[in-house]
């Protein structure tokens, strides 16, 4: 039987107004598996942390929020791959929608939002990146895995 992978659109949106990711809610952050490593930076880059709907943020279904703790700049990219539905897709940090989120007055970190569908995901992050030192890394790939809960999850059971 023969499948076919789709790539699904993805999104990267305004985070300030769009998701409340708070700091209170920063501890239920997943950290990535395996962290990217970053070379050509003495300074490095902070850990990266995905995102899923869950009690303490407003994220919507069937998405993930991935999110570099430190206020950096643009670049970097992340892949997707729906392992339960068999899609894909990827987006660059710094895209020309997407606004860092606010997390103090002067302190914004790089966000961006897959919409990934429900199910298991696995994703990557690679590629240049400015860290909040204004160093271009070069990040060997990072890679973690999501359980994206999906339109009945919200708790409307």
């Amino acid at each position: 039987m023969n499948r076919k992978i789709f790539q699904k659109p993805t999104l990267a949106l305004a985070a300030a107004g769009a998701v409340a990711l708070a700091m209170p809610a920063a501890a239920a952050a997943k950290p990535f598996d395996t962290p990217p490593t970053p070379v050509f930076c003495s300074a490095g880059v902070a850990a990266p942390h995905s995102y899923v709907q869950a009690p303490d943020n407003n994220l919507p279904p069937e998405v993930v929020a991935y999110v570099i703790n430190e206020a950096g700049g643009p670049g970097a990219m992340v892949s997707w791959l729906n392992l339960s539905e068999l899609e894909t897709g990827n987006i660059a940090f710094g895209t020309e929608d997407l606004v860092p989120t606010t997390l103090e007055e002067d302190f914004v970190r790089p966000l961006v939002l897959a919409d990934t569908g429900a199910g298991t995901v696995v994703s990557a992050l690679y590629g240049l990146y400015e860290n909040a030192e204004g160093e271009m890394c070069l990040l060997l790939p990072g890679i973690t895995t999501d359980q994206v809960p999906g339109e009945s999850a919200n708790g409307d059971d």
